[in-house]
């Protein structure tokens, strides 16, 4: 009976503590760079996933620096944090119409979305903040039919 009652408590923390596992690739990508990368193998982390080595900024305020990297399609910014721990990501990647599939997983995991109306270059936009109760990181969501680019980021917003 104790180790019944011991695997249900192993169960139930590796639930409530355990992060989500996605489908949509670049939601994956982002949760293994969150959760599966340290600011001192990411370059090597980011290659085998097929992306250049890009600049290397100075943060502002609680951001110590940030890091670009490209591949053919995306860009990816991570924001490192004064104790070398990422803040946030943000993937530019081709193709807007691809923001609806990357939303759709995101509600089905249990997040919902609060519309924030915002102007960029002149333009006003909506870009949707996903969170989810008890969940310390959010998700947002942005696409530009215009530009045919969509936007996803992944941290405190």
């Amino acid at each position: 009976m104790k180790n019944l009652i011991m695997l249900l408590f192993l169960l139930q923390g590796s639930i409530a503590f355990g992060q989500t596992s996605f489908e949509n690739k670049k939601l994956a990508l982002m949760n293994d760079i969150f959760y599966k990368t340290t600011r001192q193998d990411i370059n090597s982390f980011m290659k085998d996933k097929g992306f250049k080595k890009g600049e290397v900024e100075e943060g502002e305020g609680d951001v110590k620096e940030i890091l670009a990297f490209d591949s053919q399609f995306d860009m990816i910014e991570i924001s490192y944090g004064k104790d070398n721990k990422i803040s946030t990501i943000v993937c530019i990647f081709a193709g807007a119409i691809n923001t609806a599939f990357i939303e759709m997983e995101i509600k089905n995991k249990g997040y919902s979305a609060k519309v924030v109306k915002q102007t960029i270059d002149g333009q006003p936009v909506n870009k949707n903040i996903w969170s989810k109760s008890g969940a310390k990181f959010n998700f947002i969501t942005y696409a530009d039919e215009k530009e045919k680019i969509g936007v996803l980021g992944y941290g405190v917003y």
